[in-house]
Order: C-alpha cells, then structure tokens, then sequence
C-alpha cells in the first residue's frame, strides 16, 4: 500500500509528467489528453483497463459517462517513448 495526503492525486513515486496534460472535466463527464502523443491507457484503480488507443491527433476526448465512480489512472506515451501518468478522480 502507498501512502498519500491527497485521495486525487497519486504519490510521487507512482505518477510522472512529461508535460503533456491530462485533466478530467465533470461537466462534459471525458478525460482530456492534450499533447502529440500516439498511445493512450486508462485503467482503474483495481488495474483493470478500461481504455487503450493508439491516438494519430493532438487531443482526445475519453467519454466517461457510463463509467463507474472511481479512481482511474491514465498513461499517455509521446512519439519518443516518454509518458505521463496521472490519476484522476470521476465523481
């Protein structure tokens, strides 16, 4: 088990950054990746993926609205090889 103050956000040891952002908008229920990356994962806090695409645009839009609440992790790669992991709060 890791240890963390803010129930939104990962530990440091869990979640990196490579600038490319990745935000979750409750009024349109999607996650927004936005960046040049080429592939994007999103699984639930349990490890189960519920989301994998190769992505050939600047920005994807993941629908959420059929998804339970919940506490998802999202890994966007760029074209070099380097990737983002944040994790996201759906309420």
């Amino acid at each position: 088990p890791f240890e963390h103050d803010d129930f939104t956000s990962l530990p440091a040891s869990m979640e990196s950054h490579t600038g490319i952002p990745i935000k979750y908008s409750s009024i349109n229920q999607e996650i927004i990746v936005d960046g040049k990356i080429v592939h994007a994962d999103v699984y639930r806090i349990n490890g189960m993926r519920v989301f994998s695409q190769n992505i050939t645009i600047n920005t994807l839009a993941i629908q959420t609205n059929n998804w339970p609440k919940g506490v998802y992790i999202v890994r966007a790669v760029t074209q070099n090889g380097a990737s983002t992991v944040k994790k996201i709060l759906i309420n």
